[in-house]
């Protein structure tokens, strides 16, 4: 209530009434994006903090890979990382931008499992289905990008899509601990494997 009117504007108010009151996102995506908004600010400032000093260490290595390389990792099901996989990259490009830095690749690498058949299952489906469309759409770099919160305004990049590519792993079935273990390791070696060679995988 004490936010700025347009903080929410990208957030209909049918979806604000119909967050969990459980505080946990449920598979919601919405709830991911209000938490983004709310955060913004704080979120921003952290990423601002981190990439300005990776920037700097890149710099000073003789040794490291060009372009610098920067990973997101996540998977495509539940309300926070399938909702905000393609926004957080695209607050990276921005950053980027600002920075004046542009000898970089941006890889966004995420996880796909396979879902029982139930009412909850759908849900996790139905977030996977809805991130790969938005990528689908983003991706193609003529595409109209409209920013989520009023600041990216100032450094908005229509041009750029939020990844250079997107690498997708098999994350077994939804849910199975085993399969969780299994799929963040094979997030992680895909992003280590790419690191180490001068053309990356994508």
């Amino acid at each position: 209530r004490d936010a700025a009117p347009d903080l929410f504007a990208p957030l209909s108010r049918r979806w604000l009434y119909n967050i969990p009151r459980s505080l946990k996102t449920e598979g919601v995506r919405p709830l991911a994006i209000l938490s983004l908004l709310d955060h913004y600010t704080s979120l921003r400032n952290r990423l601002f903090k981190e990439l300005s000093e990776l920037i700097q260490q890149h710099e000073q290595d003789a040794d490291c890979q060009q372009p610098l390389r920067i990973y997101l990792l996540s998977s495509l099901h539940g309300g926070t990382g399938s909702a905000l996989l393609a926004e957080v990259g695209l607050m990276v490009r921005r950053i980027l931008c600002e920075l004046a830095y542009s000898d970089y690749r941006l890889c966004a690498i995420a996880s796909a499992a396979t879902t029982a058949n139930n009412s909850t299952a759908n849900l996790f489906s139905a977030a996977a289905i809805a991130t790969l469309s938005e990528l689908n759409y983003l991706m193609d770099r003529h595409s109209e990008i409209a920013t989520l919160h009023s600041a990216d305004r100032v450094y908005a990049v229509a041009s750029h899509k939020p990844f250079d590519w997107v690498t997708l792993v098999e994350g077994g079935l939804h849910g199975h601990q085993g399969d969780i273990e299994r799929a963040t390791q094979q997030l992680a070696n895909v992003a280590w494997i790419d690191a180490q060679s001068p053309l990356g995988i994508g």
